[in-house]
């Protein structure tokens, strides 16, 4: 699909098989979300989300593919859904044919090549992508249509669309210029029984043919009285159908035009679905209130009133349910307020209510009051009984308003980042100047300790369990403030990788660390760094040239420096790691995965990476205190020593531990048992072993 970003069901009672089908889309450049159904009741609760495919075993315990194709079916779910059979059941023609007939879009042999089935979800996707676009559209084009509608009810013009001489539509103003009451009386009219002309081929032609055409006549009211007219006509189509738009004005109006532009601008400022007062409008309201209270003393206030989960609501009752309801809440709005508040429709899911004269404390009971009354209405929506709630967000004027934007998105922000319902939040200057001082702090202070290169690097020994080692050395980074005080890490790079700043960080640490080997060189030293690295570093291109230019320039070899990064970010960005690790090893510059294992899919993404060393994640260390996670340690290692890969087991603080981690198998251990982060690589390799 075009952002290449792919959610991805497997039906399979493997892991390991799940894990395999997400790699083939992964080496094609998807990020790919996977989640493999466990049973019936996984089924129906994950397919209520959003997903692009499935792919489904032959067979599966936990629940039948059928099964499966059933409850798709049943609940129109559209999804692509790929099938594969043994390849004894496809050679019977009628196990595809009725794979087919239930609903699967197409049926392969479980041995399929992965190119093979790669080119098929492709086919899929991008049909799912189309026809998700139709969807788009035709919502779009149905909203489009409404408010066509709703600007021809509206019209001052009289407006009708013709087809074959007959009215197929005519708007209030087109009954009303004729004199019926209403629509009823004027269907299966012809338009030739309400004009009248001098020459009556005339109007034959100018009904006859779809072109523009004009032509000045007489309307005949339902009276009989005779008015003088201009027919404008225009080749159209209503719902599909080839017709003519006419548009009928009188030729001389008795209309004043004072009140006909009043009423012009009455309509203007007007929401055509709600009745309240439009964004526009509402806009202008706001710059007078604005000045109001800069020039004045003048209290105001803004309540944002919001329908909770309202693209939920959309969904279930469709377009036309959501304008009712819509139409629903604004004449409740109505009710409650008086007239001195000003209510507007600002979007689809929001109304605003200016309210002069008064301050944010002053409306908290009202505004309780109205969520209460809300609450309790069942609104009656197509064949739906819906209930609701809103949140509430309140600002008060002052006179640092700088534009109407400004204070409807002071009230937005009080509940845009709740996740609860029915709230009310009043907007705190205060709270909000904090909450910005204390992210322009972090990022002003990562800044400036950039810039004065106020880092220092620390070193942690990693030490072999089965012989000789090498003087490794994993390096941690500390920050400092102008008094020499450590930062709070975490939040700092937090804010680097928000600001883009965290592969500026990452290089630092690489080219220092590689400053401290040089002089441990030079005193006949022969260290190895980890230097960890994070996914912004990771999915650079760029960053394998730079660490071959990097050698180049130091004369070191590559060898000395080991890169670092985590399994979540490899398997996040599998093909740029692939890429990383295989240049590296090309220039025999190693690498670690490290916080490795926390996922059942571990050892299958690592299938994928020639890594050279994996370090564990430390939630398996702390599972050593029961004999159920020393089995799983022990079975983890054995399979990282088939793979050929070296073992780091991290956080060894204890030396009871080392017994265990000797018989598992472990190559290499870290942890303050050794030694903490020191400012230099001074561990003594010789007695740790």
């Amino acid at each position: 699909m075009e952002t290449k970003n792919l959610r991805l069901l497997i039906l399979d009672d493997s892991p390991n098989e799940a894990e395999n089908y997400a790699v083939i889309f992964r080496n094609a450049g998807y990020a790919t979300r996977l989640h493999r159904i466990t049973s019936a009741e996984d089924a129906e609760t994950v397919l209520a989300q959003n997903w692009d495919l499935i792919i489904a075993a032959p067979s599966s315990e936990n629940y039948d593919p059928v099964d499966l194709l059933a409850f798709i079916k049943a609940k129109k779910i559209d999804i692509p859904y790929i099938q594969l059979l043994n390849p004894e059941s496809l050679e019977d023609d009628q196990f595809t044919i009725s794979y087919l007939k239930k609903g699967a879009q197409d049926v392969l042999s479980v041995d399929v090549e992965a190119e093979h089935l790669l080119l098929i979800a492709q086919r899929e996707l991008n049909n799912l992508m189309k026809r998700r676009s139709l969807v788009r559209s035709e919502k779009n084009l149905a909203e489009s249509e409404r408010r066509c509608n709703l600007l021809l009810d509206s019209s001052m013009d009289a407006i009708a669309y013709i087809h074959d001489g007959m009215h197929i539509y005519l708007n209030q103003a087109y009954i009303d210029m004729f004199g019926y009451e209403d629509k009823a009386d004027m269907d299966g009219l012809p338009i030739i029984d309400l004009v009248s002309a001098d020459n009556p081929s005339d109007l034959k032609d100018l009904f006859k043919h779809r072109v523009e055409s004009s032509l000045a006549c007489r309307g005949v009211r339902a009276d009989g009285s005779k008015f003088p007219i201009l027919i404008t006509t225009y080749p159209a189509s209503y719902d599909g159908e080839e017709c003519m738009q006419v548009i009928i004005r009188e030729e001389t109006s008795t209309v004043n035009s004072e009140a006909l532009e009043e009423k012009i601008r009455e309509m203007s400022s007007l929401d055509a679905l709600t009745g309240l007062y439009s964004r526009a409008h509402l806009s202008t309201l706001l710059d007078n209130t604005m000045e109001q209270v800069k020039s004045t003393n003048l209290n105001a206030t803004l309540l944002y009133i919001y329908i909770d989960n309202f693209d939920s609501l959309n969904t279930q009752i469709g377009i036309a349910g959501s304008d009712s309801l819509l139409a629903s809440v604004a004449q409740l709005l109505k009710g409650h307020f008086c007239h001195e508040e000003s209510l507007a429709r600002l979007s689809d899911d929001a109304f605003v209510v200016l309210v002069p004269n008064a301050t944010s404390s002053d409306l908290i009971d009202s505004v309780k009051l109205l969520q209460e009354k809300i609450t309790k209405v069942i609104f009656d929506v197509n064949d739906f009984s819906i209930q609701i709630t809103v949140s509430v967000g309140i600002a008060d004027f002052d006179k640092s308003v700088a534009s109407p934007q400004e204070i409807i998105d002071r009230a937005h922000r009080c509940i845009e980042s709740s996740t609860a319902s029915n709230i009310i939040k009043v907007y705190d200057p205060a709270e909000e100047l904090a909450k910005a001082a204390s992210q322009g702090d972090l990022l002003a202070t990562l800044q400036q300790t950039l810039q004065q290169e106020s880092l220092k690097l620390l070193y942690q020994p990693i030490v072999s369990l089965r012989g000789k080692s090498f003087e490794f050395y994993e390096v941690r980074l500390r920050m400092l403030d102008a008094q020499g005080k450590e930062l709070p890490l975490t939040d700092l790079l937090n804010v680097a990788s928000s600001s883009g700043m965290a592969e500026q960080i990452d290089r630092w640490v690489i080219v220092n660390s590689l400053k401290e080997v040089a002089k441990m060189h030079a005193a006949g030293h022969n260290p190895r760094v980890f230097a960890q690295i994070g996914s912004d570093t990771l999915k650079n291109e760029n960053l394998l040239d730079w660490i071959k230019k990097l050698f180049a320039a130091t004369k070191l070899p590559p060898e000395c420096l080991l890169v670092e990064f985590t399994e979540s970010d490899a398997a996040t960005y599998l093909k740029q790691a692939q890429n990383l690790i295989n240049g590296l090893n090309e220039i025999n510059c190693q690498t670690v995965i490290s916080d490795f294992g926390k996922d059942e899919n571990s050892l299958l993404t690592l299938n994928h990476l020639p890594a050279n060393y994996v370090k564990l994640a430390p939630s398996l260390v702390q599972a050593l205190r029961k004999p159920e996670g020393v089995d799983a340690l022990t079975e983890m290692l054995n399979q990282l020593r088939e793979s050929k890969r070296k073992s780091i087991v991290p956080f060894v603080e204890t030396a009871s531990i080392l017994s265990i981690l000797w018989q598992a198998g472990a190559d290499y251990i870290q942890g303050y048992y050794l030694q903490r982060p020191m400012p230099n690589m001074s561990y003594d390799f010789s007695s740790g072993q």
